[in-house]
């Protein structure tokens, strides 16, 4: 089983291009059926077990499968933060913002918040090509100022709008990535198995 998760869980890590912001379809069909097959036999009704399928499906951007293990774990921070993204991805921006609230003072909070800081130090130069609505608070997160689940939320709504700034969807696309990532990292590790 170990190796099985990790090459699954490396597969969906290294995925060159982040996921949409709000997914159509799921992204690879074949690690679909490879995440259903998974038999965890006694640890499949522990929380965090739980909480690991709904990332793992989450990552491959299937949404239906995803909210089918968080909402089963409602009341655990973790599986909270996981249906907030899930809520998030499919537009439920208002329901979303509910479920990152119950996931409280989620240590991952913190490491997203750096984490989008650094990325954006690194990745972005914000020129003319990324003016528009959604720079500024791209500039507070690239401060390490603004950045939070119910921000992001923000952002990403006004990128749903007709006529985004491509160069913005981009990098917003990007950090919901980093985002997934590291709860998913965080939910490996709860569950006892390294990246």
């Amino acid at each position: 089983m170990d190796k099985k998760l990790k090459d699954i869980a490396a597969r969906l890590l290294l995925r060159e291009e982040p996921p949409r912001l709000s997914p159509l379809h799921v992204w690879d069909d074949a690690l679909e059926s490879e995440i259903r097959e998974l038999n965890w036999g006694a640890r499949g009704e522990e929380t965090v077990i739980k909480a690991l399928m709904a990332g793992l499906y989450l990552l491959n951007d299937s949404l239906d499968a995803s909210y089918s293990f968080a909402q089963q774990i409602e009341f655990d921070a973790t599986g909270a933060y996981w249906h907030g993204l899930m809520h998030r991805m499919e537009k439920d921006f208002r329901n979303s913002k509910y479920w990152f609230m119950q996931a409280g003072r989620h240590p991952v909070k913190e490491k997203v918040k750096s984490g989008v800081s650094l990325w954006l130090k690194e990745n972005s130069s914000f020129g003319a090509e990324t003016r528009g609505e959604g720079v500024t608070l791209l500039l507070e997160y690239r401060d390490d100022i603004a950045w939070t689940p119910s921000s992001f939320v923000d952002l990403i709504t006004s990128q749903q709008k007709k006529g985004a700034n491509n160069a913005v969807v981009s990098i917003v696309e990007h950090l919901q990535h980093l985002e997934l990532k590291e709860l998913f990292k965080h939910t490996l590790g709860a569950a006892g198995f390294g990246v």
